[in-house]
């Protein structure tokens, strides 16, 4: 009974001992703080970006990543994922290490594993956000861990590396780990120009606002285009009042952006929503600097595109006014007015945009109005100095002459994008024209798409042709004139004056019309009034060659003609503007300067030469 005693006695002292032998090994005060109550702990992954030149810097929370988490044997060193949790037909019925679990970091980058199991974890980052150019590696994690006593419980730093400075060392539950990954943002800047294509073969540029593009990101896995969103919602800009728009944090990838409406502020420009302009984001892994590439431009962090739209426009000429062969008429003003009869030969010329091939309408319209007949036979159309071809490179509408453009002639003119089209006809002034100062206005338009024929999503085609006009016009004048006929105070109506013109001022040389005849003006007997309509402007003289009569004291007797021609100007208002030409009743009184002046100076001189004589002779008499 005693020997009993005595052997549990001595094996208790044993075991006091050993325990004092073990206690001797552990610093007191850490153990005091070792807490061996708890059976479950916390993880807590806080994602940061770890940033590059170019970016924002460090310390940048990174949500959407997703962490998973598989429980691993406590002696675990590998980072490979068990196959036991790839296997799908694993049962882990009876496994108290089989555990796994995935949680995806909020907007402040965290992700809270609560309740785990004690004993050791393997981490994977399984998902990560498409601006994350490198994920990080998988790594173990023991629940509970020592750590320093200075970090509360963060085994790694916030740069990512393990935490291992500090001398005591606790127990620790609640494990906080800080992982990083390298991320990567790009900037496209977008300039917009607008190119008028002016007929003297210059471009006048300037920058378009209201313009809206639309970005698209190239999806590798799909190999196909999508629209890019953020916030579930399409990515698209629109240029402001200087013509420029941005799109900033954009993570590595290729992109394209896509014109899809000019606004109402443009809608003379044409859209091409076929043509797309690409981009790429990347990081150049010497240096890890974020670049953005356009073309053969490759510059840090940001770079920019030129988009230019383009808008045709139209001019319209008179060439030449050519008179008729027997129209004797000499004067002109320029080569805006003419005669009755006369031909005027009218020239319209238009620039050619770049996609004029991919346009559904090209059309030029030549309008003349009544008065101004035009020829269709003398139509001429060229590209440059290459004649188009009717009915294959255009067709015509007679009379209006509505030039369309075909197919073919869109490819001809593509050919010749950097001349003009000319388009070149005559027209004939007739006496419905019109004689005062309207004049008469003669009208090219271009009527032109505003889009190209398909846009970059053919199958989802939803622009259909629109059309714009760009228009100009010239003015063709006539003149005429108007007498009345008085006797310097009242019409003279009791019969007619007969006038006619001439170019000369001694009215030698009477003009003839486009028929060939002298142009004869007679005066009214209702109100003394003639009016004539279809003159080019400049100065006549008008020849009277027959005066009125009148009849007094029973006889009838004619007014004096005028002893010299009259001198008038035909302008934009000699048709509504009253020439008075007075005729006198009497004794004609010799012209100064006619030989009627010659005579009477000569008897002057002849009467003062006697006297002189007859002086002389008194005197010597006396």
């Amino acid at each position: 009974m005693v020997k009993g005693k005595m052997k549990k006695l001595k094996k208790l002292i044993s075991l006091v001992v050993v325990a004092m032998i073990l206690l001797a090994s552990f610093n007191l005060n850490s153990f005091a703080a070792l807490d061996l109550t708890r059976t479950t702990g916390n993880l807590q992954i806080v994602k940061y970006e770890l940033g590059s030149t170019g970016h924002e810097g460090e310390n940048i929370p990174l949500g959407e990543v997703t962490f998973t988490i598989y429980r691993v044997g406590d002696t675990t060193t590998s980072t490979t994922v068990p196959s036991k949790y790839t296997d799908n037909t694993y049962d882990s019925t009876g496994d108290t290490e089989y555990y796994t679990d995935s949680k995806v970091t909020n907007s402040s980058g965290e992700a809270d594993f609560r309740n785990l199991a004690l004993g050791r974890y393997l981490v994977v980052e399984t998902a990560v956000p498409e601006n994350v150019t490198a994920t990080c590696d998988p790594f173990l994690v023991d629940i509970p861990t020592t750590t320093p006593e200075a970090n509360s419980g963060a085994i790694f730093k916030t740069d990512g590396t393990q935490n291992n400075d500090g001398a005591g060392k606790n127990l620790v539950y609640d494990v906080v780990v800080y992982p990083k990954n390298t991320t990567a943002y790009g900037k496209i800047n977008i300039t917009k120009n607008g190119d008028t294509l002016n007929t003297d073969g210059t471009k006048t540029t300037t920058t378009l606002n209201g313009v809206k593009f639309l970005l698209q990101k190239y999806n590798t896995v799909a190999s196909a285009w999508e629209n890019y969103q953020k916030n579930s919602a399409d990515v698209e800009v629109t240029t402001a009042g200087s013509g420029t728009a941005s799109i900033d944090n954009l993570p590595v990838g290729t992109y394209r952006l896509i014109e899809t409406d000019l606004g109402t502020a443009n809608a003379t420009y044409i859209l091409d929503n076929k043509t797309t302009y690409e981009f790429t984001v990347s990081v150049d892994a010497s240096n890890n600097k974020t670049m953005v590439t356009v073309g053969a431009s490759e510059t840090e962090k940001e770079n920019t595109i030129t988009v230019t739209n383009e808008k045709p426009t139209v001019d319209k000429v008179i060439q030449t006014i050519t008179k008729d062969t027997d129209d004797t008429n000499t004067q002109t003003d320029g080569v805006n007015s003419g005669d009755l009869g006369a031909t005027v030969t009218l020239k319209t010329t238009a620039t050619i945009p770049s996609k004029v091939d991919e346009l559904t309408t090209f059309i030029i319209t030549e309008t003349d109005p009544t008065g101004i007949t035009p020829n269709s036979e003398t139509l001429d159309v060229k590209v440059g100095t290459t004649p188009l071809v009717k009915g294959t490179d255009y067709t015509v509408s007679e009379g209006s002459l509505i030039i369309t453009f075909t197919d073919a002639g869109k490819t001809k003119l593509k050919a010749h994008s950097n001349e003009l089209i000319t388009v070149t006809y005559d027209a004939t002034i007739e006496n419905t024209a019109n004689f005062g100062a309207t004049g008469n206005t003669s009208t090219a338009k271009l009527t032109y798409s505003t889009i190209v024929k398909t846009n970059y999503n053919d199958e989802n085609n939803n622009q259909t042709n629109k059309t714009t006009e760009a228009e100009d016009d010239v003015v063709v004048y006539s003149g005429g004139l108007l007498i009345k006929k008085t006797d310097g105070t009242n019409p003279i109506t009791s019969s007619s004056a007969i006038f006619k013109l001439s170019n000369n001022a001694d009215g030698t040389g009477f003009i003839k019309d486009k028929d060939g005849n002298e142009i004869t003006l007679t005066t009214s007997t209702t109100d003394g009034r003639v009016s004539y309509n279809g003159l080019a402007y400049g100065t006549y003289y008008l020849v009277e060659v027959q005066a009125p009569t009148y009849t007094e004291d029973g006889k009838t007797k004619t007014y004096n003609l005028l002893n010299k021609p009259k001198q008038i100007t035909i302008s934009a208002t000699s048709s509504t503007t009253e020439v008075e030409v007075v005729n006198k009743k009497g004794t004609l009184l010799p012209t100064t300067g006619g030989i009627g002046a010659v005579l009477l100076v000569a008897m002057g001189v002849a009467f003062v030469g006697t006297g002189v004589v007859m002086n002389k002779k008194n005197k010597e008499e006396t």
